[in-house]
């Protein structure tokens, strides 16, 4: 599991803060797919689809449940060779415990 300490340590970063509305899903996910790109990743590649998946799932989870307490949602972009992460955040008071996948 990759975690935040991780993803900051990457040395190529793109930060994306989006309000907490139902658009901010295609626009992070159209970012997604700009910075997959710019890292030399084919958009057919078959790890594409389910990575774009999961960060859409992410984002919906955002607005869905944090935005009443937390107007923006922030996504960071990572990469630097052979890796690339994302995270997303919300200032919701409430944390899950971390857990591993």
């Amino acid at each position: 599991m990759t975690t935040v300490t991780q993803v900051e340590s990457l040395p190529y970063r793109h930060v994306l803060t989006v309000p907490a509305m139902g658009s901010a899903v295609r626009m992070v996910r159209e970012t997604a797919e700009l910075v997959l790109i710019e890292c030399g990743v084919r958009l057919g590649h078959p790890a594409v689809g389910p990575a774009l998946l999961a960060l859409s799932e992410l984002v919906t989870n955002a607005v869905r449940h944090a935005a009443e307490t937390s107007p923006m949602i922030t996504v960071i972009f990572a990469h630097g060779p052979g890796t690339l992460a994302f995270a997303v955040h919300d200032q919701h008071p409430y944390q899950p415990a971390p857990y591993q996948a």
